[in-house]
């Protein structure tokens, strides 16, 4: 099913499919709806499934109750819903290896964030290169807002049990207004900063009856400031430290865990390279033609990005088949 199709919406919430290989090796796919699942759960159905593969079932128990928490609600397809622009945009990966992230962790720190997490530092390198490229296209600096996905189980009070289902994530927003603002350790600061408001201010909304509107208002920010002229919008997500290359389904742990892009530009996805124990991450950026580039030779991000190296290394390939 292509991932943009109507069918996303209103098909099966789970597919997956198998593809064997004369190698002996094999790959699955697996498309879920995001009504159902977030990439929490994508992660926590996997170990299950996993698990029970390797006969240990009663390790990863997936938890059912977040309807009890949150409960359904009649949603309207009258409400204001974010609509992208749909244009085909040029996707590209990039991987930030473990052995660089000490040095761009280092870059990124500042005193109101003296240890920023990789993924900060990784996001805030791409935001700072993309928002050089909009500028060098457009020849004008324009407000930038990064949007990001946010695991709420263990924000809310009382947190929510680690292996609880659902689709539950919040959203925050990171905002520039400054140039001064878009180096670096500039922009970790904004990422941490919109973390911490958003656990301050919105997360205990979660636990409002008015949880649903809140969303919905957030949805219709986020599309208001779309369609504006004078912002630059990113929409980021992360799949990093959700244990996908610890899957075993009975032959071995996955050799390569990637993601699908969508049909969209300015959007970014983050997850952990092969292996998922060097601490490096694999970013897949979509941009438009003539922003991917500008965004593909910036320096800075090149000094901790390489474009599109060989996914495994033929040794490690070997032993594992």
């Amino acid at each position: 099913m292509e991932i943009e199709s109507p069918k996303a919406a209103t098909g099966p919430i789970l597919l997956i499919q198998a593809n064997f290989f004369d190698c002996g090796g094999f790959a699955i796919a697996i498309f879920f709806s995001h009504k159902l699942a977030d990439a929490s759960t994508v992660g926590i159905f996997l170990k299950g499934w996993s698990a029970t593969a390797l006969g240990h079932g009663d390790k990863v128990v997936p938890v059912f109750n977040a309807a009890s928490e949150f409960p359904p609600r009649e949603f309207s397809t009258q409400r204001p819903a974010v609509v992208l622009e749909k244009a085909k945009p040029v996707v590209k990966r990039f991987v930030f290896d473990g052995s660089k992230m000490a040095m761009l962790k280092s870059k990124a720190a500042s005193l109101s964030v003296p240890q920023p997490t990789r993924v900060e530092a990784v996001f805030a390198v791409i935001w700072r290169s993309i928002i050089a490229a909009w500028k060098s296209n457009s020849g004008v600096s324009k407000h930038s807002v990064l949007a990001q996905s946010v695991n709420i189980r263990k924000l809310i009070d009382p947190p929510l049990e680690e292996n609880c289902t659902g689709n539950l994530v919040g959203y925050l927003a990171a905002k520039t207004e400054k140039e001064s603002e878009t180096e670096v350790r500039n922009l970790v600061a904004q990422i941490r900063k919109s973390k911490k408001e958003f656990a301050e201010n919105q997360v205990k909304r979660f636990r409002d009856k008015n949880a649903f509107e809140m969303l919905c208002e957030y949805f219709k920010e986020a599309g208001d400031m779309i369609r504006r002229d004078d912002i630059n919008f990113l929409i980021t997500t992360s799949l990093c430290n959700l244990g996908l290359y610890e899957t075993d389904f009975g032959l071995g742990k996955p050799l390569w865990v990637t993601i699908p892009t969508g049909s969209s530009k300015n959007i970014v996805a983050l997850i952990d390279t092969s292996g998922g124990g060097g601490g490096g991450i694999e970013a897949w950026v979509c941009l438009s033609e003539e922003d991917m580039a500008v965004f593909e030779r910036d320096p800075e991000l090149l000094g901790f990005a390489t474009p599109n190296p060989s996914v495994l290394d033929p040794v490690k390939w070997r032993s594992a088949l």
